[in-house]
This record gives C-alpha cells, sequence and structure tokens, in this order.
C-alpha cells in the first residue's frame, strides 16, 4: 500500500511540473551590436607615432545612441595569458589617432556594448608598432627654459629611407619636455642588440632614454653606481 501511495505522490508531482504556466509576461528581443569585419585587413603594422585609421561597420537595429566604444590595445603573448594592463586608445567606433605605443607587437580590440542591456560585441586585430627611428640626425632644442629633441632623416643620409621629421619627441611620447636649457646630447647603439640608448642633459637634469621608442631608463642620479656627489667631489 506504501508502495502506491509514493507512485501516485510521483505521478502528481509530475503532472504538476508539467501544468502549462499561464503567467502574463512580454518579451522583448534584446539588441546587441554586431561588429562586421569583412574585408578589414587582420594585421595593422604602423611607425611609432604614425596615425592608424581602423572604421569598421557596426550593425544594429536600436538606438544607435545606446552605444558605446572602446578601443583597447594589449601587449602580444605567446601564451593565452594578457601581459600587463589594456591601454584604451580611442572611445569612438572609428579608430583615427597618433600611435604613441613602444615598438613590439600588440592586440587591438574594438568594444561595442549597449548601455541599455550590456550587451557587448568585439572585434580583434594584430598591431604592430615599427620603430620609427634609424639613420637620421637627432637635433637638440631649448627655448623658455624647457629642452626638446626632433628627429629628422633624409635620402642625403640613407637614399632608400623615407624623409621625415619628427617634432618635440619628447613632449609626444611622455607628455613633456625636459626642464632647463640643453647642454649635452648622446647617442650609443650597437648592430643586432638592443643596446641602444639616447643620453640627453640640460643644465636642470640628466635622462637616458631608449634609441627606439623615448621610454626612460634612468635619470640623474641613477645614471650612476654610486651617484653623482663624488663626481662632483672629485672635479674639485
Amino acid at each position: 500500500m506504501k508502495s502506491i501511495i509514493k507512485y501516485l505522490l510521483i505521478v502528481v508531482v509530475a503532472a504538476a511540473a508539467c501544468k502549462k504556466d499561464e503567467g502574463n509576461y512580454s518579451y522583448h528581443r534584446a539588441d546587441t551590436p554586431v561588429i562586421d569585419t569583412t574585408g578589414m585587413q587582420g594585421t595593422y603594422n604602423i611607425e611609432q607615432l604614425g596615425n592608424l585609421y581602423v572604421a569598421p561597420k557596426v550593425s544594429y537595429e536600436g538606438d544607435t545612441g545606446n552605444l558605446s566604444y572602446q578601443w583597447l590595445v594589449y601587449q602580444k603573448s605567446t601564451s593565452s595569458y594578457v601581459i600587463g594592463p589594456p591601454k584604451q586608445v580611442a572611445t569612438k567606433r572609428v579608430l583615427d589617432g597618433q600611435m604613441t605605443l613602444a615598438p613590439g607587437n600588440y592586440y587591438l580590440e574594438l568594444v561595442a556594448t549597449d548601455k541599455s542591456n550590456n550587451m557587448v560585441s568585439s572585434a580583434r586585430f594584430l598591431l604592430n608598432i615599427l620603430a620609427y627611428m634609424e639613420s637620421g640626425w637627432l637635433v637638440m632644442h631649448s627655448a623658455n627654459n624647457e629642452t626638446d629633441l626632433d628627429y629628422i632623416a633624409t635620402k642625403s643620409i640613407l637614399p632608400s629611407a623615407p624623409e621625415k621629421r619628427l617634432r618635440n619627441l619628447f613632449l609626444t611620447n611622455t607628455g613633456a619636455k625636459l626642464k632647463g636649457n640643453g647642454q649635452a646630447l648622446g647617442y650609443s647603439r650597437r648592430s643586432n642588440s638592443d643596446y641602444n640608448w639616447i643620453t640627453i642633459g640640460t643644465d636642470q637634469e640628466l635622462r637616458r632614454v631608449n634609441g627606439f621608442s623615448l621610454t626612460e631608463l634612468a635619470r640623474d642620479q641613477k645614471l650612476f653606481r654610486r651617484g653623482w656627489q663624488h663626481l662632483i667631489r672629485r672635479r674639485r
């Protein structure tokens, strides 16, 4: 008898689970932005400080005012791990701007978000930033107690090289010029190696930077193992 009651309870529960839900619900379709990369190149090669233009199409059936965009750049890795945090380089659908990243291999990703429902779509490209300084002149100039560098390449130096002039490299790469009036400029490089740096001194500071990217290597007393005070004492 107990077994019969048990099976009857199972049948009742199953029947209740299969009962039609007659609740009054409203349904709507969630709009999702779709990034169309048809016909676009998968890899972009550009010199550091060059202008990068990428204009993918985005299909979206809702109010386009709901969409927000992020262009993110992060360093390419041979593993599945991302090296360092991504850097945001633009917030519009069309990327059109100067690339100040250090030379290297990166991923470039567009993230489109529908702010009304947080639906996200993304597309990723390869980005190779190439060194802009090869054979040419580095010119130091000072004005208003500030110093900066220009890079000049002409065919008279290297006939096969493109002619270019890049102004105010420190201001462009770091956001500020060096303090003081220029006093010294040195360049050290070894072929087929990473030995490549620029040393620049003013009457207020001394810096050594990477010869390809102008990223800072050391400044002032950190350029000397024992500090520079002992040099001043010896000079006296």
